[in-house]
């Protein structure tokens, strides 16, 4: 692992499926939305004057891995295939590297860094597994099983890494220390979504973490790797805290920017789409008016439920 691509290959991976998450995500945002100004757009035609609830929009329970929105892969285990697939990959190209040899001709153990990655792809490997055999009720077990074996693995990436750090410099110790805390965060992350499934905002945080994840191993792969590797000083032991908060602020524009943008796109295509309509809720179309109802039959129940408490 101790090379360009070793390093490349899985902050790749990680980014891959990092942006592949934030995709759902912005997928969500906008279904919720999209509601929220169609019942803003209700209660404003009608004047009926109740709040709406903005948390209660979004319909969202926490999953280890998202389905294509394509009608003939929608069934199918998509991305829990493409981990098998990465992590095969990765197990491969390790092991070739360190001539799939534990021992040397000594006697003594080598190819130790090569055979440490390879043993982190392949807890990701198992994941995935047990991911498809319980999407095919071949394995029986709880919903929470993903996110727990999910979190076991980026325990372990976290491990690796504690002690991948021995005898090195101390420019590469400050690298790798920034990325096994990043490893044990997201484990943490998705300990909590194990019984907190209903929450948006771990799903936000865990892949905010793993997106930071994939570039850190990229930037740490140019670091001391590159075409100009750093050398040892004060101040490139000192531009490491820098350069990891210029990657948390970049990620988090990124993730801000691109909301802002599905937010104005959504309400200027809602504000060419909709028809004027007449000011009173009789003149609404059927669907408009049943949705209407619905909303007001939602919004005197919970004042019913309010006085009695």
């Amino acid at each position: 692992m101790g090379s360009y691509p070793g390093h490349v290959l899985p902050g790749s991976f990680f980014i891959i499926f990092g942006l592949w998450w934030w995709f759902n995500i912005i997928a969500v945002i906008a279904k919720a939305q999209s509601r929220y100004l169609r019942q803003r757009f209700f209660t404003r035609r009608t004047n009926c004057g109740f709040e709406i609830d903005v948390e209660s929009l979004i319909e969202f329970e926490s999953a280890t891995w998202c389905k294509l929105p394509v009608l003939c892969l929608k069934r199918l285990p998509v991305e829990p295939g493409l981990k098998v697939i990465a992590a095969t990959v990765g197990i491969i190209a390790e092991l070739t590297k360190g001539e799939w040899s534990l021992l040397n001709n000594a006697g003594h153990f080598s190819h130790l860094n090569n055979f440490s990655h390879a043993t982190m792809f392949s807890i990701f490997l198992l994941s995935a597994v047990v991911e498809i055999l319980r999407f095919y009720n071949i394995l029986f077990l709880p919903a929470a099983t993903d996110h727990v074996l999910a979190s076991l693995s980026f325990f372990l990436v976290g491990e690796l890494f504690y002690f991948h750090i021995e005898g090195r410099s101390e420019l590469d110790q400050k690298l790798h220390i920034l990325l096994y805390s990043v490893a044990f965060s997201i484990a943490f992350v998705l300990l909590l979504e194990a019984w907190q499934r209903k929450s948006f905002v771990l799903f936000l945080t865990r892949t905010f973490l793993v997106l930071l994840l994939g570039t850190w191993f990229i930037q740490i792969a140019h670091a001391l790797y590159g075409s100009h590797p750093w050398k040892d000083t004060d101040s490139n032991r000192a531009i490491v805290a820098v350069l990891f908060s210029w990657h948390v602020l970049g990620l988090l524009v990124m993730s801000i920017c691109s909301l802002v943008l599905i937010s104005v796109c959504i309400r200027m295509k809602r504000s060419t789409c909709i028809k004027p309509l007449a000011s009173s809720a009789g003149d609404l179309p059927k669907e408009s008016r049943r949705e209407l109802d619905s909303l007001m039959s939602t919004e005197q129940g919970n004042e019913e439920l309010a006085q009695i408490d």
